[in-house]
């Protein structure tokens, strides 16, 4: 998958656009939850944070239209491969 989020600043700039799209089409729970996750909790590492954002986004199930099911998967391909992506080995 070639995503389009290349860094960390990427990725918040791509969890803010999706937690807008999910309210536009009405899945406030879900963009309230994300961002509660995202912004609202204090986490010990980075790494801490990009393994609970990818369980999170797996378990974001429902019936989403393409648009916010791009972005979820873009989401969750960083977090799980974001350590390749940056170039840290």
């Amino acid at each position: 998958m070639n995503s389009k989020i290349k860094t960390i600043d990427d990725l918040y700039s791509e969890i803010d656009e999706l937690v807008e799209l999910l309210k536009d089409e009405g899945c406030v729970d879900s963009a309230v939850n994300l961002q509660k996750l995202v912004y609202e909790t204090a986490w010990t590492t980075g790494s801490e944070l990009l393994g609970e954002l990818a369980l999170h986004l797996d378990k974001m199930t429902a019936q989403y239209s393409a648009s916010v099911r791009k972005r979820l998967e873009g989401c969750k391909y960083f977090c799980k491969h974001h350590r390749r992506i940056m170039g840290i080995y």
